[in-house]
């Protein structure tokens, strides 16, 4: 498994647009974009928040939330089964207006090519995370949240060769069936993951003139102001299904899945420090090659916590992208940030940055250098991807090796002799 992080700007016209990646030949499997409607680095007014995949031309989901001023009834949220990319604005009581909208058009060596079929008059910033390698197979999958509690779903995922062993999912908590918008001042965004053991997610919501955020062990959720309206965990995996349990179900609600197998993967949470420094997570069992990491800047809890935060970002050990968004209760203020430098960049609500960090991945281990920090400890969730590590038919034996005390060799290649 191989993995990359960059960031690319809209182009200036319709059409094809390719994107070059660092894949050591190969190509990608699956991609993750997401955006926040910026041009440039750092932090503006008004909050947009955009988060799609895809596996090929025919098989992509994107979503969208948007709040143009604060606590103003201009919230909104969409979703789309045609479209990697979908940017979106809105205004009271008003469907969203997709400002950009671009489909998957194919893999191939080293890259990827979008379709794009709405671009703005202004070159707006992107990042992805691309997924390549002989073993990787990938597939997006929509479903539906089930109504009652206490219900079991089997959710097929598509993957012919086994069971998933990693699960990332989006939703804007949409009803009416994509595309579509669902305005009514209301907006929606969760971010999950599942290592088929573990569950991390983390989601925001504002409607009414208030906004909230919330980080649970979960697989599936959603969250408004008024509580939190539905919650599952992952019970089962087999050849065919993963099966989800809602312990506690709402609406019908729109949600999807992107179902990996051929990567050893980990879910979990880490703290940020007081002070600038480093957190290091050392995945059980394999080496990492892609860490993605995601939060609402606060700690896990039973109950949502006011003010809608929400940051996601990832790295490949050199490079980095993040986004994200917040809403405040109160005053009025809304914002969004983007950066190609950190895998993490958190502001407050005077636009002052309160977190930044980068990510390295050497000999095992992930390690989160916070160049800022503050004395609060937020909590953030992690996803780590590393290729499976297998046996390889032919691999040569132990070979003993004469030299001085701490001679290290690195066997690169080997030709089996018949």
């Amino acid at each position: 498994m191989r993995s990359a992080v960059g960031t690319f700007t809209s182009p200036a016209a319709t059409g094809t647009q390719e994107i070059v990646v660092s894949l050591c030949g190969l190509a990608p499997k699956a991609v993750i974009i997401w955006g926040t409607q910026q041009t440039a680095a750092g932090v503006a007014t008004k909050v947009h928040f955009s988060i799609g995949f895809a596996t090929s031309s025919t098989n992509r989901a994107a979503i969208a939330c948007n709040e143009d001023l604060a606590l103003t009834l201009d919230d909104d949220r969409y979703h789309d089964i045609t479209a990697v990319i979908v940017t979106t604005s809105s205004v009271d009581f008003s469907p969203a207006t997709v400002l950009e909208k671009a489909d998957l058009d194919s893999f191939s060596a080293n890259k990827f090519t979008l379709d794009w079929e709405t671009v703005d008059a202004a070159a707006i910033r992107y990042h992805y995370i691309a997924i390549a390698g002989a073993d990787v197979e990938a597939n997006v999958v929509q479903f539906i949240a089930q109504t009652v509690d206490a219900t079991s779903q089997d959710v097929p995922h598509g993957l012919t060769g086994g069971a998933p062993t990693a699960f990332f999912g989006i939703s804007a908590a949409n009803i009416a069936a994509p595309p579509s918008s669902d305005g009514a001042g209301q907006m929606d965004m969760t971010i999950m993951a599942s290592d088929m053991t573990n569950d991390q997610i983390a989601g925001v919501g504002a409607a009414g003139g208030t906004a909230s955020r919330m980080q649970l062990a979960l697989a599936l959720g959603h969250s408004q102001p008024s509580g939190i309206l539905e919650k599952a965990t992952i019970t089962a995996v087999d050849a065919t299904n993963v099966t989800f349990l809602w312990s506690v179900a709402d609406t019908a609600e729109y949600y999807y899945a992107l179902f990996l197998r051929g990567v050893n993967a980990e879910v979990g949470t880490y703290t940020s420090p007081a002070t600038p420094g480093n957190v290091t997570i050392t995945p059980t069992g394999f080496n990492p090659n892609l860490f993605v990491t995601w939060g609402f800047m606060g700690t896990t809890s039973a109950v949502q916590e006011s003010d809608s935060r929400l940051t996601f970002g990832a790295s490949d050990g050199t490079n980095h992208a993040a986004g994200g968004l917040l809403v405040e209760s109160g005053l009025g203020t809304a914002d969004k940030f983007d950066s190609s430098t950190n895998v993490l960049s958190v502001y407050d609500h005077a636009q002052a940055l309160e977190e930044t960090a980068t990510a390295t991945i050497v000999d095992g281990d992930v390690t989160v250098v916070f160049g800022s920090a503050v004395a609060a400890a937020n909590e953030f969730n992690y996803l780590i991807l590393g290729p499976p590590e297998t046996e390889v038919p032919g691999a040569p034996p132990d070979i003993p090796i004469a030299g001085p005390a701490g001679t290290r060799v690195e066997i690169v290649a080997w030709v089996p002799v018949e």
